[in-house]
């Protein structure tokens, strides 16, 4: 009986003993595996600021400002995998001293095999192009977006077409394929979780051409190539029982040779076809959805 009791006390003290040793290896991993996260973290963060350090030297002149506010509804349907959504956006331009534009946007959006979704959007605009009223334009895009997790990172993909035409102007509609990839990151204990976006823009239009050399014989002449680059760094926090408030900083670079370099207009007449306006645009976000 004694001999008994020696082996299971024995038997014990061994289970003991490896349960401590795989939650030692356990907590190890896990140190290594947060640490591994943050650095990776800390590697996006660097990569972000020197890519807006590089293209805020090389065009310092060429800066402008501004302000983007939002406000939403939206409303979630069969568990969750059906968000209708409305929201009206205001944008100021010039240091944020003049109306860019303000629009209302209708969306959809449905969320299938758990890591996917499609969504729909409607946007009717009122711009400022320089005129004394504000210009009408539409636009309609559709989204397939894939997510998934890394740890405590939530990494998404979404590629978007959309399609801009003018309502109060005889414009060409404007077609755009955009390609983003989002990384937020889980703090523990922490209720405003960073994200960090990066998205390229490509385009396609047609223009019409009024002043042109003799070689240009088209009417109208496409432009079809890589148009800008966007990074966004914010957060975003869930207000319990109201909804969703998401603050960011938004950097955007056209490219140096839009449109010129992509549609061969080198040999149009400088004095009316030069490049004019801002190439950099440095953009403060403040959006609120509102559950209902």
């Amino acid at each position: 009986m004694i001999f008994i009791f020696q082996s299971i006390s024995t038997f014990i003290q061994c289970l003991k003993k490896t349960i401590e040793a795989k939650i030692n290896t356990f907590n190890k991993f896990k140190f290594y595996s947060n640490f591994l996260s943050t650095m990776f973290f800390r590697k996006i963060l660097l990569l972000f600021c020197s890519t807006f350090l590089f293209f805020w030297m090389s065009a310092q002149d060429q800066n402008d400002f501004e302000s983007w506010t939002s406000v939403g509804i939206e409303k979630k349907f069969f568990d969750k995998t059906l968000t209708l959504s409305l929201s009206e956006q205001v944008r100021l331009e010039n240091n944020s001293s003049n109306m860019d534009l303000f629009f209302t946007q209708l969306g959809v959006k449905y969320q299938f095999f758990k890591n996917w979704s499609i969504a729909f959007g409607y946007r009717l605009m009122r711009e400022n192009e320089g005129n004394k009223d504000l210009s009408k334009h539409s636009r309609w895009h559709t989204d397939l977006s894939f997510k998934h997790k890394i740890n405590r990172f939530g990494i998404s993909y979404r590629f978007r077409f959309q399609q801009k035409s003018s309502i109060s102007e005889n414009y060409l509609p404007i077609n755009k394929m955009r390609f983003r990839l989002k990384t937020s990151y889980n703090i523990k204990d922490w209720k405003w979780d960073p994200y960090f976006t990066s998205e390229l823009f490509h385009i396609q239009k047609r223009i019409s051409i009024e002043n042109y050399v003799p070689s240009v014989a088209q009417s109208n002449f496409s432009i079809v190539g890589f148009e800008k680059i966007r990074f966004s760094f914010g957060t975003s926090k869930k207000v319990k029982n109201l909804g969703k408030l998401n603050l960011f900083y938004r950097f955007e670079h056209e490219f140096n040779g839009y449109p010129y370099s992509i549609s061969g207009m080198e040999d149009w007449s400088s004095s009316t076809h030069a490049l004019t306006g801002f190439k950099n645009w440095h953009i403060i976000g403040l959006n609120f959805n509102f559950n209902i």
